[in-house]
């Protein structure tokens, strides 16, 4: 007879894993898969799975990306429907049209070159007052209209077509590390913006430059003329006060003393000082900077003269107390004043009779 123990090994089903071999059934459905064995098929599945999916993403950003460039061309192809990528005729690195400047540092050169010999024959052809003309303009609009689309005027300097390569040639290179040539463009676009108060243009050139990793490569004066043209701005364009006197302190040589008693006078309203500074300015830039502030001066001068006045002698007024090349008659149009003129004299408020 069989024992107990012998019957329980008898009625113990096989284990229905089978052993791992190339003689393993493996058509066969009712067969398990032995653990390890699973494991170590998986494995290279789970790993060529893994290798598939992180190059359908890369593939799926590098269409993303061609994708963006494309939709980013379109934006902005209204805007130079004729461009072409001929020598001198540069597009935009920011609009996706074209990166030449980029990718060659003397093609870089040849532009910038071209850029100067733009402007210097621009200056010649044009006198003090058309420059006037030109920042009035400006400052009576946001920014510079795209370029012509018209190639037979495409030769012909003017001050849009030279702010509009500036600023092609300044994003081909905000990617390189600044240099004396990065140094170069950047002041250039800084000197020829302030004169046309194109702040689009020599603010951020000016940040850029007083950038801790750039400011290094600034000679002393240098540093001394931007952040001078930052303070006026500051004051005068966004009348932010306070913010200018920190900028002052910060980047200005405490012993240029002119610029900080332009900010006082303009601070406290005080008309008859600030007029004497912004006549007496020789810098064209730093006169187009304080002209900024012209109306809210003028305004201010007007409320004060009306109120503790009660008239004027023509001369007095226009030397002393009108911006240069001004009458009184250019003040009373543009700012309305209820002022009298008989003869020599203006009667701002008749006296009272009793």
């Amino acid at each position: 007879m069989e024992s107990k123990e012998q019957k329980k090994e008898g009625n113990k089903e096989a284990p229905k894993y089978r052993v791992k071999g190339r003689f393993n059934n493996r058509n066969n459905k009712n067969t398990e898969i032995h653990p390890q064995d699973k494991r170590e098929r998986t494995k290279p599945e789970h790993e060529a799975k893994g290798k598939h999916k992180s190059t359908e993403q890369i593939n799926k950003y590098e269409l993303a990306d061609e994708e963006k460039l494309k939709l980013r061309r379109n934006r902005f192809s209204g805007d130079n429907k004729n461009f072409n990528s001929t020598s001198n005729q540069y597009g935009y690195v920011s609009r996706g049209e074209d990166n030449r400047l980029q990718k060659s540092h003397k093609e870089r050169l040849n532009f910038f070159s071209h850029i100067v010999s733009s402007f210097i024959r621009y200056s010649n052809e044009n006198t003090s007052s058309d420059l006037n003309r030109d920042f009035d303009r400006f400052i009576n609009r946001n920014d510079i209209p795209p370029e012509s689309d018209d190639p037979g005027i495409s030769d012909i300097p003017t001050i849009d077509s030279i702010l509009n390569n500036l600023r092609k040639l300044r994003e081909a290179l905000l990617h390189e590390r600044a240099t004396e040539f990065i140094k170069k463009v950047f002041l250039f676009s800084i000197r020829v913006a302030v004169n046309m108060g194109h702040y689009q243009t020599y603010i951020p050139s000016i940040t850029y430059l007083l950038h801790s990793h750039n400011s290094s490569l600034l000679e002393d004066t240098e540093k001394q003329e931007i952040a001078t043209i930052l303070v006026l701005h500051t004051a005068h364009f966004n009348g932010e006060n306070s913010k200018a006197l920190q900028l002052y302190f910060k980047y200005v040589d405490t012993s240029e003393i002119k610029t900080l008693k332009i900010l006082k006078s303009w601070i406290n309203n005080d008309y008859y000082n600030w007029i004497q500074y912004y006549n007496s300015e020789t810098d064209n830039g730093k006169a187009f900077l304080m002209k900024f502030g012209l109306p809210h001066m003028a305004r201010h001068m007007v409320n004060s003269i009306s109120k503790s006045y009660f008239s004027f002698k023509l001369k007095d007024f226009e030397d002393n107390y009108l911006p240069n090349g001004s009458s009184y008659t250019q003040l009373s149009d543009k700012y309305k004043i209820n002022w009298k003129l008989e003869n020599d004299t203006i009667v701002v408020r008749e006296r009272n009779v009793r």
